[in-house]
Parts: C-alpha cells; sequence; structure tokens
C-alpha cells in the first residue's frame, strides 16, 4: 500500500502555505486545524505545575469540537503564537533585546495594526501581572477561560498596594479593580 502524503506544509508555522494547499476554503480550515494539532503535540507548557498530557488532550478536545470555519480563528492564533520564531521573537522583547527583521514580521502577526502582540499560546495567561509581584495565593484561583474570536482582551492587574495607618484610624482602601474581560471577533 504507497504511502499517503500529507498536504499540511513541511514547516506547519508557515501560514501562507496553508492557502496555498488548501482546495477551498472548508478545506484550508481543516488543514490549519490539522497544522495546530500538530503544534499542540509539539510545544512544551512551561508552568512547573502543569500537567502537559492533560493540557494537550483538553486542546484536541476543544478544538476537535468545532466546525473547521469556527475552529480557523483559534488555530490561527496557535500556528502564529506558536512557532519557534514567534516563541525567541517574544523573549527578546520581554528582555528588551533587539530583534532581527524576521522576528519583527513574527510578532506582527495576528495583531491587525492595533499594536501589543499576543502572547504565546502556551503561556496565554487570564491575568497578567504588570507590577513588581508577589508571590500570590490569588493566582491558584484563575481559571482558565475559552475564547473563539480573533482578539482576546484579558485582565491586568498593577496588584493591591499594602499601606499601614495608625491605631483605630479608618484603613485606606487598598483593593484594585479588575475591568470585565471582552473577546470580540474583527475581520
Amino acid at each position: 500500500m504507497p504511502a499517503v502524503r500529507s498536504r499540511l506544509p513541511d514547516n506547519i508555522w508557515e501560514l501562507p502555505a496553508y492557502r496555498a494547499a488548501a482546495r477551498d476554503e472548508t478545506d484550508y480550515a481543516r488543514l490549519l486545524v490539522d497544522g495546530a494539532r500538530k503544534a499542540i503535540d509539539a510545544a512544551t507548557y512551561p508552568h512547573p505545575a502543569a500537567d502537559a498530557d492533560a493540557i494537550r488532550a483538553d486542546l484536541h478536545r476543544f478544538i476537535g469540537g468545532l466546525e473547521p470555519a469556527q475552529a480557523e480563528p483559534l488555530a490561527s492564533r496557535i500556528l502564529a503564537t506558536g512557532s519557534p520564531t514567534y516563541n525567541r521573537a517574544f523573549e527578546k522583547l520581554l528582555r528588551g533585546l533587539p530583534l532581527d527583521s524576521g522576528e519583527v514580521g513574527a510578532l506582527s502577526l495576528g495583531t491587525a495594526g492595533e499594536g501589543g502582540y499576543a502572547v504565546p499560546f502556551d503561556l496565554d495567561p487570564t491575568i497578567i501581572l504588570t507590577s513588581n509581584g508577589a508571590i500570590n495565593p490569588l493566582r491558584q484561583l484563575a481559571r482558565v477561560e475559552r475564547v473563539m474570536g480573533r482578539r482576546w482582551q484579558g485582565l491586568t492587574s498593577a496588584g493591591a498596594t499594602v499601606s499601614r495607618g495608625a491605631e483605630a484610624a479608618e484603613a485606606p482602601d487598598t483593593q484594585f479593580t479588575l475591568p470585565s474581560p471582552r473577546s470580540t471577533r474583527s475581520r
């Protein structure tokens, strides 16, 4: 029996190659999903408490439960933010190191000219602490929200500030507020 050749691009991270290999829009969406599945299997999930097998199974179950046209935006994001070039560029950006032109191009994927950078899919946090931070038990309470759409506006917080006052004096309000997250689909 002859071997069946995969129609996936040799470089699964090369998004334009999916369009070139597709027969029609439905096939394009299916190819992206197949590429995303390979990316999910190849990814490392860096959190020390992460169960990589459970994460992979959960992502496969989630993407598999969608029609190809519905899964296309998610698959595109996984491929755009999971590539080795994107991850290298994102790390350099965080460290304040200079980027080469290929890395700048990789970071521009998915931003739609609005600025900012998408977090690599294997790191995607729900709340991003913007202060110098500390070990915070509230992070244990965080939950993962699955979003279908092209843009996820997550939550950020500068954290709470601790203050001390005189005995019997009213303590200042040191609570922090979190805006409501929203997901919007834009084309």
